[in-house]
């Protein structure tokens, strides 16, 4: 499994609110005026997000992403 993929499928297992705070910190906009976006642009900004960033961030930002989901799941 690649990189992108792993990281998808662990920011699905996200809470809501861990989910806005990944997305307040790669710089994705969660709403348009006074809109919520539909969700699947907000993803696909995170997915070109993460794809830019350098090989250890990518890194840090999937361990973060996986350890969220292993504590979801208790």
């Amino acid at each position: 499994m690649n990189g992108s993929s792993e990281f998808l499928e662990g920011i699905a297992k996200l809470e809501a609110i861990e989910f806005i705070g990944l997305a307040k910190l790669l710089g994705v906009e969660l709403l348009e005026g006074e809109e919520l976006r539909p969700m699947g642009d907000i993803v696909e900004d995170i997915m070109v997000k993460f794809s830019k960033l350098n090989r250890k961030k990518r890194r840090e930002l999937k361990q973060i992403v996986r350890a969220a989901g292993r504590r979801n799941k208790k």
